[in-house]
């Protein structure tokens, strides 16, 4: 049951990073087009096309990464909460079965 449970948290924690990989690389395609985008629209005082938008791309790339990340440990800290829940009862119920098949034994030998 252990191994059960340790198994399913690697396969979490596998998933965890995967979705982690994808919203990373999707926040940085849409953050790249969007620079583009603005460096072709127009170009910034001075004479740099789109230099100031690119920053600003940058940052909302980090924050839409950063509010990822939250959202992927939020799913994976629920995951496992209720994983370790399921667990423990599963463990109070096989107590429970042998304490009371102790007590039945001993029951049976006192007579």
């Amino acid at each position: 049951m252990v191994a059960d449970f340790e198994g399913k948290i690697h396969e979490i924690e596998s998933d965890f990073h995967r979705k982690l990989k994808e919203a990373v690389a999707e926040a940085e395609a849409e953050a790249e087009a969007q620079s583009e985008a603005a460096a072709a629209a127009a170009p910034t005082p001075g004479g740099t096309p789109g230099r100031a938008r690119t920053t600003v791309s940058e940052a909302e790339v980090e924050r839409r990464v950063q509010r990822a990340r939250s959202e992927v440990q939020r799913q994976k800290d629920e995951e496992v909460a209720r994983l370790s829940a399921q667990l423990r009862r599963e463990m109070d119920d096989k107590l429970r079965v042998e304490r009371n098949s102790l007590k039945e034994a001993l029951g049976q030998n006192r007579e």
